[in-house]
């Protein structure tokens, strides 16, 4: 197996090569001095790919009672990505998260695995947290972990994720079903990109469901990666 460093840089240039050919020259990202990018003071931040009103995330006021740990603890565990709005990804699939928390750091840290055909199976790790300069819980800043620091330069450092729609508690006490996020554009993919995260297979009517969501929020529609390959 390639050293996934050597994967993950493969994997950007495949991507950045793919849609230059596709869209043409994009504007490129304000380049990093390798200090950290100064937090935004926007009561809700700037997210590529949505519509800038877009209404708040589905359901999540039924966890408001939950402290910020124990909401990040809740999204802990393996997940199947099911989705994708960019067509290069069509072909991928085997895709899987496994997301721990850190609590010393309260940091979700999110293990991916899948293949990138014609790439080798490749294996990354972001770094979620809080955007503590958002007025809402459902704005996320994602830290590329995994990405090289020269590859930093080129696409920045930190993103912005939001989370679209979450599932209803279960009556139950089972773990959370699905959860969708919205990785915010950014210059290699200026449309952003969709996670829908779940814990096995939905049904056709909870997909047909997210669906109007996703679309609801201007965001492009959705296709299903398969879940092997």
């Amino acid at each position: 197996m390639m050293n996934t460093d050597n994967n993950y840089a493969l994997l950007c240039l495949l991507l950045l090569a793919v849609l230059a050919s596709a869209v043409g020259t994009t504007s490129a990202a304000d380049p990093l001095s390798g200090q950290p990018s100064v937090p935004r003071n926007d009561s809700q931040p700037t997210c590529e790919g949505m519509d800038s009103d877009a209404g708040p995330c589905r359901n999540l006021d039924l966890y408001s009672h939950l402290s910020d740990s124990k909401f990040m603890h809740m999204l802990t565990g393996e997940w199947l990505v099911l989705s994708s709005i960019n067509w290069f990804m069509e072909t991928w699939c085997g895709f899987h998260g496994n997301f721990t928390y850190n609590t010393t750091s309260r940091t979700l840290v999110a293990h991916w695995s899948f293949r990138p055909y014609p790439l080798p199976t490749t294996q990354f790790e972001d770094h979620i947290t809080f955007n503590r300069n958002a007025s809402g819980r459902e704005w996320l800043t994602l830290d590329p972990y995994s990405m090289p620091s020269w590859l930093t330069k080129f696409f920045g450092r930190y993103r912005t994720v939001r989370i679209v729609d979450i599932a209803r508690p279960s009556s139950s006490g089972r773990p959370l079903r699905y959860v969708v996020l919205f990785d915010c554009g950014i210059s290699i993919v200026p449309g952003g990109e969709l996670f829908v995260l779940a814990r096995e297979m939905l049904s056709q009517d909870e997909l047909d469901d997210i669906q109007s969501v996703v679309r609801s929020n201007g965001i492009s529609k959705f296709f299903t990666l398969p879940a092997s390959c």
